[in-house]
């Protein structure tokens, strides 16, 4: 579902956003608990979490070991983990 806002003056700013927001948060409860990422709310805490839901872990995994430095970050981010919580992984030679 996308709310749509818009207006034709500056000053009708404030009025559009909260209109929005208003027409948005009564119909939450029957959302999907995911959203598809390119229709994230621009102000949406934990993206990542609302967008990938139950994957998150694992992504953010694969994030630390292939973008450790967090290079590709132009998008509804991933953040990898930081050094102490990278997950260790088993070295076989060491049995």
């Amino acid at each position: 579902m996308v709310v749509i806002s818009q207006w034709a003056h500056d000053g009708e700013t404030e009025r559009g956003i909260v209109w929005a927001r208003e027409t948005f948060s009564p119909l939450t409860p029957y959302l999907a608990a995911t959203r598809y990422v390119n229709y994230q709310e621009g102000d949406a805490t934990e993206a990542a979490a609302v967008a990938y839901g139950p994957h998150l872990p694992r992504l953010r995994d694969l994030r630390t070991t292939w973008d450790p430095e967090n290079v590709f970050h132009k998008n509804v981010n991933i953040l990898p983990r930081s050094v102490q919580q990278a997950p260790r992984r088993s070295d076989p030679s060491a049995a």
